[in-house]
């Protein structure tokens, strides 16, 4: 049986985000850029038309998932009993069950919230029970998912206020905004989460190992910075990916080495050091003594 033969949604669909509208093309070089005939690394990955970047909004929503206001739950009653009810998320955080009453949900995982259905459910239910007594059964669900609206500013392409999904994270959002400018640090985005920073994130670690991130979800009201660059580095030659990189205070020539993808043949690796003040540091290095 359902509500009024109200067809459910599917399971883990997403309330409209924000479009993913094409990202600007990839923006003229800078300065730095221009003299030194490289671009910045990374630059290129947000400043093209992709589906990379999309949430996947479709299959089953993970366990970790966090439920809360705007989101609807389906429960399945079977067995003894019949039912299908749709049960949308108060701003208050219950779901209003029908024999039961308010249950508070907000801020559960689904394997928690369906421990918290169990335990409503049953003292409703007599044939909802652990082993082989039991007579009715029940699945609880996500319907239709919430958006969460956040924030990217600083030296990103396009600064401003996104909807997002709930499974959504940092790279989502980054792309949202057309990624960081030329300007701005791909080592040290901050996410910031009620007036502290909660994460610092170095996109390098998508860029060159591939972790996609995944496991920083964004919620209501996060604020995503991108502060300006920090030590770049632009390095020629014989090497994989030439390109202008940007170093953290504790990498060393080996590091550089690294993310510019090694070299390609056995030689001396030329780098072009770009320091404060416009100064400029030539040094030529025995690649073999670092990597």
């Amino acid at each position: 049986l359902g509500l009024g033969g109200i067809p459910l949604q599917q399971p883990g669909e997403i309330a409209p985000t924000t479009p993913a509208t094409a990202p600007p093309a990839l923006p003229p070089p800078t300065d730095e850029e221009r003299e030194k005939e490289l671009r910045v690394f990374g630059l290129q990955v947000f400043g093209r038309s992709t589906t990379q970047f999309q949430p996947v909004t479709s299959g089953p929503v993970p366990p970790s998932y966090v439920v809360g206001p705007g989101d609807e739950l389906v429960l399945a009653l079977t067995g003894d009993v019949e039912f299908t009810y749709r049960l949308p998320v108060t701003r208050d955080g219950y779901v209003l069950i029908p024999q039961i009453g308010q249950v508070w949900v907000n801020g559960m995982t689904l394997e928690r919230l369906r421990e918290r259905m169990y335990t409503h459910l049953s003292k409703a239910y007599s044939g909802i029970a652990d082993g082989p007594k039991a007579t009715a059964f029940f699945d609880v669900s996500l319907g239709r998912l919430r958006t969460n609206q956040v924030f990217v500013t600083g030296e990103v392409a396009q600064p401003g206020s996104f909807l997002v999904s709930p499974v959504a994270s940092v790279l989502n959002a980054l792309y949202l905004a057309g990624g960081p400018t030329a300007y701005g640090s791909f080592r040290d985005v901050r996410l910031v989460r009620g007036g502290e920073t909660a994460y610092r994130i170095d996109l390098y670690d998508y860029l060159l190992r591939g972790d996609d991130l995944a496991s920083i979800r964004l919620e209501p009201g996060d604020v995503i910075f991108v502060p300006v660059h920090g030590a770049h580095v632009s390095v020629r030659g014989e090497v994989v990916r030439e390109a202008i990189y940007e170093l953290r205070p504790d990498e060393t020539l080996a590091h550089l080495v690294q993310h510019a993808g090694g070299v390609t043949a056995p030689a001396h690796l030329r780098l072009k050091l770009s320091q404060l003040l416009g100064i400029f540091l030539h040094v030529v290095i025995d690649v073999h003594a670092y990597v």
